[in-house]
């Protein structure tokens, strides 16, 4: 089997869907110049290079995994992240059947942008609208050309791209300061104080009779920057790990919001975690929350952190855990506190995953296909918009989906 096709490369979430791939036997090849997708189709080729696992086992092991979950006082699932679509909404499926506690993924660290949105709400724009309106677009808090290599080139190099002005506010030294116009040094330490310093600056844009504003010169020139251009975008990261308490990503919202008063201004969230905006969306639209919903009651519970699966863990209010993990699920379980990592290591669980080199001790173990190379479905693009992924590759292992569906058509769910 050869074939060649323009697919949707899944190696982040810009989701370019123009990569040239070559499927060869069993290896998937490209000529793409994009080191992600490059270390992409590494990870893709040495997972097939594994024997493959029968197929056969799905049915039993979904059973046996099923009576854990009925029989748990308090079950978790999580790892929505590492799944597509329609295998997230499979999954609250049996969460709602047996009463359990689920989650996006495992650790709390990129919950800044939910708790930002809950309070401040935000102001955003398609990639495209980004590209085709936007004269100045700010990375801040973020690396673009290490984590999504294509990106700017994405924004700038079309035929119909406004010419943009690129400024990065952080770190000096990383990649994208490197080809950005203008770089303004923040450390993550004076980051709030910057932040709150470019709000007031520009709630006093433009207002006479007022006392003269105590600020920095990069703060100043950045502030003039900003109210002067006529569509600008904000492309932020995150400078704290614990979420709950990012005050950075709330005031920089709130920011956005306030530059609206003077010119147009958007925000997105520049995120690495693989599919968990879909699984946000899931949760939403089934549930009315974005994560950490509990389900014992026999209605959806929310209450931003106390039901996130690294709380639970933390607190060891678990008896039983579903994870579904793929690549990146290690740097996951290395952000837990080490209260929750030493609990998970412990408990009973099952894990599911499509990464054959993820090594978490369980009870249960099954490995699917890669989603989006083995396994077809929807993914949502970094800008929140919905792509249908193909199948590319030749399955050689079940799918998450099949897995889930499997486990819902046991007469237990009925």
């Amino acid at each position: 089997m050869n074939n060649k096709n323009s697919t949707i490369c899944t190696g982040c979430t810009l989701l370019c869907d123009d990569t040239a791939l070559e499927f060869s036997g069993n290896e998937l090849r490209s000529n793409t110049d994009c080191l992600v997708a490059k270390q992409w189709l590494e990870k893709i080729n040495q997972s097939r290079a594994e024997i493959a696992q029968d197929a056969g086992r799905v049915n039993s092991l979904a059973a046996a995994i099923s009576q854990k979950l009925h029989i748990a006082d308090a079950p978790l699932i999580v790892g929505l992240n590492h799944l597509t679509t329609e295998a997230q909404q499979s999954a609250w499926k049996i969460a709602d059947l047996v009463g359990a506690s689920i989650d996006v993924t495992l650790s709390k660290s990129n919950r800044a942008s939910i708790y930002a949105l809950q309070r401040q709400g935000k102001v955003t724009a398609s990639l495209g609208e980004i590209t085709n309106r936007s004269d100045l677009v700010v990375f801040w808090f973020c690396d673009p050309m290490k984590t999504h290599p294509r990106l700017i080139q994405r924004l700038t190099q079309t035929r119909s791209a406004t010419k943009k002005q690129i400024i990065v506010v952080g770190d000096a030294g990383s990649e994208t300061a490197q080809v950005a116009d203008r770089v303004f040094s923040v450390s993550s330490q004076s980051a709030h104080g910057f932040i709150e310093s470019l709000r007031l600056m520009i709630s006093r844009h433009g207002t006479r009779g007022t006392a003269p504003i105590q600020r920095s010169e990069q703060a100043q020139q950045l502030a003039a920057l900003l109210t002067s251009s006529r569509y600008g975008s904000w492309i932020y990261g995150h400078t704290a790990h614990v979420a709950e308490l990012d005050h950075v990503t709330r005031a920089s919202q709130a920011l956005v919001r306030e530059l609206n008063d003077h010119t147009r201004f958007v925000s997105l969230g520049l995120r690495a975690d693989q599919n968990a905006s879909s699984g946000e969306n899931v949760l939403a639209a089934f549930s009315g929350f974005p994560a950490a919903v509990n389900l014992a009651m026999g209605f959806p519970r929310y209450n931003g952190p106390q039901f996130a699966a690294e709380t639970l863990l933390e607190n060891g209010d678990v008896d039983f855990v579903l994870l579904f993990a793929g690549w990146g699920t290690s740097v996951e379980l290395q952000s837990l506190t080490p209260a929750a990592k030493s609990f998970l290591t412990n408990v009973p669980k099952a894990v599911v995953t499509s990464d054959s080199n993820f090594n978490l001790p369980a009870e249960f173990r099954l490995e699917i296909e890669v989603p989006g190379v083995g396994e077809a479905g929807e993914f949502c693009r970094v800008d929140d918009v919905s792509m249908g992924v193909a199948q590319i590759a030749t399955r050689t292992r079940p799918t998450a989906f099949e897995f889930l569906r499997s486990m819902q058509s046991l007469d237990c769910y009925h």
